[in-house]
């Protein structure tokens, strides 16, 4: 149960982190970027926060549907 939340909350995780360094390169290209990557890590913790109960609950769910 909690692996499946955990890969999950990994795997959402890495998909944001992508896009913040994709933003941050091109933030780069236009001037300073560590006020944008900050804030970009601000938001993929909360965000793995998020991903992490979602799939928590799911897979309560799924574990309660099989009993």
């Amino acid at each position: 149960m909690v692996k499946t939340a955990l890969y999950l909350t990994v795997s959402s995780w890495a998909l944001l982190l992508m896009g913040i360094i994709v933003i941050g390169v091109v933030a780069h290209m236009f001037g300073n970027p560590w006020l944008l990557i900050t804030v970009g890590l601000i938001i993929v913790a909360a965000w793995s926060i998020v991903v992490y109960r979602v799939a928590e609950t799911l897979v309560r769910r799924g574990v309660n549907k099989g009993r």
